[in-house]
C-alpha cells in the first residue's frame, strides 16, 4: 500500500488544495485514494488528500523510534509525542489520561527525561506504549511495520 499526502488547517477548517500556504501536511497509509479519503476522515483533522506520494516506507520517524534512540534531542521526541497524541485524540483512539495522565505516555516520558530515568516505566515500556497507540491511529503506520 502507498502513502498519500494530505493537507489540513490547524483550526480544522477546510483547506484550499489549490493554495496550501499556511496549511500543514500529513501522510496517510491507504490502499487507494478513496480509502485514503476514508482514513483521513476518521482521523478528524479535516485533511484533504493531495495525491499518492509513491513512497512505500513511513515518511517520518515514528514516535516509538524517537524514544528508542539513545542520543536524541528531547525537543524532537516531545514534538513526535505531541503529534502522536494529537492524532490519537482527534481520531478518538486514545484518551487524555493515556497520553497526559500520571501514567500517560507523554507524562511518563517527561519524568524519564527530567528525573534521569527514575520513573515507573522503563524505556522499553514507553516504546511499547507508544507503538500500541501508533497502531490504533488510522493510516498512521503500515500493517507491515514492526509495531
Amino acid at each position: 500500500m502507498p502513502w498519500y499526502l494530505t493537507v489540513y488547517n490547524a483550526d480544522g477548517s477546510e483547506p484550499d488544495v489549490n493554495n496550501v500556504v499556511g496549511s500543514y501536511s500529513g501522510d496517510v497509509w491507504a490502499r487507494s485514494a478513496r480509502h485514503a479519503r476514508q482514513v483521513a476522515k476518521r482521523r478528524g483533522l479535516g485533511e484533504r488528500i493531495l495525491g499518492e506520494t509513491g513512497r512505500r516506507r513511513p515518511p517520518w520517524t515514528l514516535p516509538s523510534e524517537w524514544i528508542a534512540k539513545r542520543k536524541l534531542r528531547d525537543a524532537d521526541v516531545f514534538h513526535a509525542l505531541c503529534w502522536l497524541g494529537h492524532l490519537a485524540l482527534k481520531s478518538g483512539v486514545a484518551t487524555a489520561d493515556e497520553l497526559l495522565g500520571d501514567n500517560g505516555l507523554i507524562h511518563e516520558y517527561a519524568h524519564m527525561r527530567s528525573w534521569g530515568g527514575r520513573t515507573g516505566l522503563r524505556r522499553r515500556d514507553l516504546i511499547a506504549k507508544a507503538r500500541e497507540i501508533e497502531g490504533r491511529i488510522p493510516g498512521f503506520v503500515p500493517r507491515e511495520a514492526k509495531v
